[in-house]
């Protein structure tokens, strides 16, 4: 839409945009995460946002995510 580019509220939610302080933080309360955690495994699956979920709680299932 062509709003969507000028309202800096909406965001696109199927990537992890970590350039911007507000999106971090999203990310970090919705996951449960510390920064450095979200970093780390942004590094292992990329931004996409279905990969990071589906890492976090492959994580969680195999206990190699300290919380």
């Amino acid at each position: 839409m062509a709003g969507e580019a000028s309202n800096p509220k909406i965001w696109n939610r199927s990537h992890v945009d970590l350039s911007k302080d507000s999106e971090v933080q999203y990310w970090t309360e919705t996951l449960g995460l510390s920064k450095i955690q979200l970093i780390q495994v942004i590094l292992k699956v990329g931004t996409s946002a279905k990969a990071v979920f589906r890492e976090v709680d492959r994580m969680r299932e195999t206990s190699s995510l300290i919380s």
